[in-house]
């Protein structure tokens, strides 16, 4: 080809009035695809040569080339030789460079053509000014794209389209749904990209609805479908899927598209529902690796893993990707011991793991603290080089999730990334060297975005949040603009000191910045007012939330509980479900929470029991604990004995304990012995559970127990106790 372009390029350089235009046409563009400066500058010998009234024509051809190769600086060359040998640019012209500026982000070339789009009269021109508002969406964002949108005399489908995904990936969702309102016309695309910003964002209500909204008016495409359907398996909304699956079956140019099939498999597996998706799966014609993995992954929720194991062995074509899909599944269900036995069963297999599955495994790892496999696998990494700076970043993250902060740090040395930093950051932050975490981050020579947030999170998590506000502030006065992140642990730090006058001054700097309370940032803000005690003022943020996520919803529940509105938080929820917003556990947790309060142990089973069987989420140990509480309160301690041993996790000495103090309320020796036995099972020096019991056998009138038990106390600590503390908060003129 190389040799070609060169031939032709002597050709017209040799005899330019014999060039014919069809021929230049032919290959002055092949010429200006090739990178080297001799096919180029042959190119432009051969366009000066083409004198007649298509000239533009080849012009734009040599530009294209430059721009398809995203050379902008050989584009703009030509550009200016165009203009100097009295070419006439046309739209086309404008729309290749401009297109190659926003694809490379070059914003200084693009606003060179931006002047000269203003110079030479293509403000009017639609074509012209769509890709002018890409590039400065690329480049500048939102805000400044908007400008150049106002500027649009006529914006067609594609302005709105374009800037209305633009708002959407910077988190404008109000503006966003402003501009769909306002559109003239709008196309399938136009939906789809409503609904899939709408979707990115966690916004899972508003697809439905929106999606509703379409079906009034129009036909979806498959694209539509598998987006409203993706979300019904984000939500575990199966009574939503089941009425998309009905429309798909009425609109027959859907009714066996593979795509769509693939994603209702999805949408049940993901649901619960793994018999009707299995049916499904069974009439497909076309097995995509998605529906494979959709049903391996509904069953590992379920906790049915031997199907999951058998189903990946009946796939026809199994690769890594397969594998990496079951250990995935396995993670997210918290099935951490379960994905380490799925990948030592892939290592026998001739399926060699690849990057993604190593960090995923590093993962469970790292929740597990399983050190010695961890190390297993960073061997097997260095045995077989696989190692980038993404797993790189993931060893780094397991030494440090599991304490091992001199393995971290020497690992960390070897490639120093702001990843790694950040990760070795919050270890050192977790074991309580919040001061060496400091000086880390001060001897970072390039800080982002996540280098701050990961220290201003370690503070907070530390509970430091003095020094978390100070970074803040120091924060702001760096090129580092404060994002949600940074504002979240923050708020969740304020939340857990109560301290309502930090939180409401960084609640009005999200109101002054015109920051916008979506998803966990405005559950952060809710839960931190109702933890201080002001529920009205939750109450209303809540409200006022455009977008409510789980979250929201979760806080709101959970504040309701503690500050004795029973009641209400059940209303709360049930108006959670009528909107169908899919519950979690937190949800269950901040429910059972409120009947502990009140009191309900009949409610409180009904929830326990839903939790598992209908929306099929695995009760965590706080769970347990509640439900504990709650039968130790009315007196059912051998009940409360039963459930914890009965418990497919391994009891805390927090869960007995709860037990504990439930014996004493109720005087109940023989089942507070056994309690007391447990605890020191688990923690052979604790010497609080042997002052409850001794007071057990006091308030039971066994006085010489009582009195052995002080005495074995003395004998191991001196009978010492853990003393309690408390905090408050000193404003600067000394008041409390």
């Amino acid at each position: 080809m190389r040799r070609f372009t060169q031939t032709c390029g002597l050709t017209f350089a040799n005899h330019p009035n014999q060039a014919n235009c069809v021929i230049l046409r032919r290959v002055v563009y092949p010429c200006t695809c090739s990178s080297t400066l001799f096919c180029s500058s042959h190119a432009s010998t051969a366009a000066a040569a083409d004198n007649d009234v298509n000239s533009t024509f080849t012009w734009n051809s040599m530009i294209r080339g430059c721009t398809q190769s995203l050379h902008v600086k050989d584009a703009l060359l030509f550009y200016r030789r165009m203009l100097r040998q009295s070419g006439v640019p046309d739209s086309f012209t404008f729309s290749f460079i401009l297109s190659a500026c926003a694809t490379t982000k070059k914003l200084k070339p693009g606003r060179v053509m931006h002047g000269q789009v203003l110079k030479l009269g293509f403000v009017s021109d639609v074509f012209v000014m769509n890709n002018l508002l890409q590039l400065y969406l690329n480049c500048e964002g939102a805000e400044v794209a908007l400008k150049v949108f106002v500027e649009i005399p006529q914006p067609d489908v594609v302005s709105y389209n374009t800037l209305i995904h633009g708002c959407f990936a910077e988190g404008f969702v109000e503006r966003s749904r402003q501009l769909f309102e306002e559109m003239p016309t709008r196309n399938l695309i136009s939906w789809s990209t409503v609904l899939n910003g709408y979707k990115q964002l966690g916004c899972h209500v508003e697809v439905l609805a929106l999606f509703s909204e379409f079906l009034k008016i129009g036909q979806p495409d498959a694209y539509i479908v598998a987006i409203a359907l993706s979300v019904c398996a984000s939500m575990c909304s199966l009574e939503s899927g089941r009425q998309i699956h009905c429309h798909v079956i009425k609109f027959e140019h859907l009714a066996f598209d593979a795509f769509v099939l693939n994603g209702i498999v999805h949408m049940y597996a993901n649901c619960g529902s793994i018999h009707v998706a299995c049916i499904i799966f069974d009439g497909l014609l076309h097995r995509h690796a998605v529906s494979w993995n959709a049903l391996i992954a509904g069953y590992v929720r379920l906790g049915f893993l031997e199907k999951a194991e058998r189903l990946l062995n009946e796939m026809p074509d199994k690769d890594v990707i397969s594998w990496s899909a079951l250990i995935s599944a396995c993670l997210q269900a918290g099935f951490y011991q379960e994905a380490l036995m799925v990948y030592r069963e892939m290592r026998t297999t001739s399926i060699r793991p690849n990057e993604i599955t190593i960090a995923t495994v590093l993962s469970s790892c790292t929740r597990l603290m399983e050190v010695l496999e961890g190390e297993k696998i960073h061997a097997y990494v260095i045995k077989c080089g696989l190692e980038d700076d993404q797993l790189h970043n993931s060893l780094v993250h397991f030494y440090s999730g599991c304490g091992l902060m001199d393995q971290a740090l020497r690992l960390f040395k070897e490639n120093e990334t702001v990843v790694g930093c950040c990760s070795l950051v919050v270890g050192f932050c977790r074991c309580g060297s919040v001061d060496h975490a400091r000086r880390l981050f001060n001897r970072m020579t390039e800080r982002d975005l996540v280098s701050w947030n990961a220290m201003v999170f370690g503070y907070s998590q530390s509970r430091r949040l003095k020094e978390a506000f100070e970074l803040f502030a120091e924060m702001q006065m760096t090129e580092a603009e404060p994002d949600d992140a940074t504002l979240l642990s923050l708020m969740v730090g304020c939340a857990d000191f109560a301290a309502l006058r930090q939180g409401e001054s960084l609640h009005a700097y999200m109101h002054k910045k015109g920051i916008e309370l979506k998803c966990n940032l405005g559950a952060a803000v809710v839960d931190m007012y109702a933890r201080c005690g002001s529920m009205d003022t939750a109450f209303g943020i809540f409200h006022a939330m455009k977008t409510k996520s789980s979250s929201a919803w979760n806080a709101l529940i959970r504040g309701l509980a503690l500050n004795g509105c029973e009641k209400e938080a059940l209303n709360v929820f049930t108006e959670m479900q009528q909107l169908q917003v899919a519950p979690d556990s937190f949800t269950f947790l901040a429910l059972l929470t409120a009947c502990r309060h009140a009191g309900w142990l009949d409610a409180a089973w009904h929830f326990f029991n839903c939790m598992r069987t209908v929306h099929r989420i695995k009760p965590s140990l706080a769970h347990y604990g509640c439900m504990v509480v709650l039968l130790g309160q009315a007196g059912n301690l051998v009940e409360a004995e039963e459930l914890i041993l009965n418990m497919p996790m391994k009891p805390a000495i927090s869960t007995w304990g709860a037990l504990l103090f439930a014996c004493r309320s109720h005087r109940n020796v023989e089942v507070g012995e056994r309690v007391v036995q447990q605890i020191l099972e688990l923690d052979p020096g604790n010497t609080d559970c042997q002052l409850l019991l001794a007071n057990i056998y006091a308030e039971a009138g066994k006085w010489e127990r009582a009195v052995n038990v002080r005495k074995m106390m003395k004998e191991l600590r001196g009978g010492q106790r853990t003393p309690g503390s408390s905090s408050i908060h000193v404003v600067d003129d000394g008041r409390f």
